[in-house]
């Protein structure tokens, strides 16, 4: 039993000096593991301006952004819908008019080869006068 019990306790041993060992060890270049890198969505749409959750003090906000050419913008509020297409410049704006408080935009991009492209902002409109 004494011997069993050494014998058992050395195998024990051995494993855990030998696992110490090998996690100790920096990766050889062949088993290094590379990340691979991220691919980027293809953009039907930019909007440069305004931000998510921009305060303004004035009802009108203008949005504008860039197009891919062959693709449509629908912009959607709580009560009317817009469809813009890029102009010469690949370009798109719209002067939005601000309900009191609380405004979500929705913007969805589709492009001719049936690509979609969806955002949504949260605008504010306040007649306070904010410092």
């Amino acid at each position: 039993a004494v011997f069993i019990g050494l014998v058992l306790g050395g195998v024990i041993t051995f494993g855990i000096y030998t696992a110490n060992l090998a996690s100790n060890r920096s990766p050889s270049p062949e088993t290094a593991s590379v990340t691979p890198t991220p691919t980027v969505p293809d953009t039907l749409f930019v909007l440069s301006s305004p931000e998510d959750g921009d305060i303004f003090t004035s009802p009108i906000a203008t949005l504008s952004g860039s197009l891919k050419t062959a693709t449509y913008l629908v912009i959607s509020t709580d009560t009317q819908d817009y469809i813009l297409k890029p102009a010469a410049d690949n370009s798109f704006s719209l002067n939005l008019i601000l309900a009191t408080g609380a405004n979500t935009i929705k913007f969805t991009a589709v492009s001719f080869d049936g690509k979609r492209q969806e955002l949504t902002i949260n605008l504010v409109y306040t007649s306070a006068k904010l410092k």
